[in-house]
């Protein structure tokens, strides 16, 4: 009761570090995704050199998918609460439900494809016969596919979710105080 009460009572501008820290978890779950692989599973199986199965492809990537919506989501409600209780300024809380929708939009391609619903190679993340699809390197190899979902969508969601995380805790203004106070 404590922490769902301090939340929603939470004074404007008050700093919060469930924000941040729902900021911080939805950059760790998407982060393979920007590092050229498609999930933390299948990212520390290559690290460590083992080979990953289709059943644990798709089970790393339906893993995925439920933590990061459930992270996502929470950080919208949480967004919604900070943003009733600065007077109803709901900007941020909208920019953090079109944050949600673009990062889920890479693990969504993931899920439809592992379930046979978006098949085809017009929904390739990589050129076919790339050597090279690991790592940084691996953004040579991207289609326009892999580009628009998990480049563009990924970076766009993150950039909407820290803008949104920043004006519904008000950091920056607080930030700009304490610059100037210097």
């Amino acid at each position: 009761m404590g922490a769902a009460v301090s939340l929603a009572a939470g004074a404007p501008g008050e700093r919060d570090p469930h924000a941040v820290a729902g900021v911080a978890a939805a950059a760790a779950l998407s982060a393979p995704a920007l590092l050229g692989s498609c999930c933390w599973p299948l990212l520390a199986a290559g690290l460590l050199g083992g080979a990953a199965t289709a059943a644990a492809r798709t089970a790393a990537h339906t893993l995925s998918f439920g933590l990061q919506l459930a992270i996502l989501t929470n950080l919208v409600q949480l967004t919604a609460h900070k943003c009733r209780a600065a007077g109803g300024r709901y900007g941020p809380a909208w920019a953090a439900a079109a944050a949600a929708c673009l990062l889920m939009a890479d693990p969504t391609r993931h899920v439809l494809q592992d379930a046979g619903v978006w098949s085809g190679p017009g929904s390739n993340m990589y050129v076919d016969g790339c050597t090279d699809a690991s790592g940084l390197r691996g953004l040579r190899c991207l289609t326009p596919v892999g580009w628009l979902f998990s480049v563009l969508a990924t970076g766009a969601g993150f950039a909407l979710l820290v803008w949104a995380t920043l004006r519904a805790t008000a950091s920056g203004a607080r930030g700009r105080a304490a610059w100037r106070a210097r």
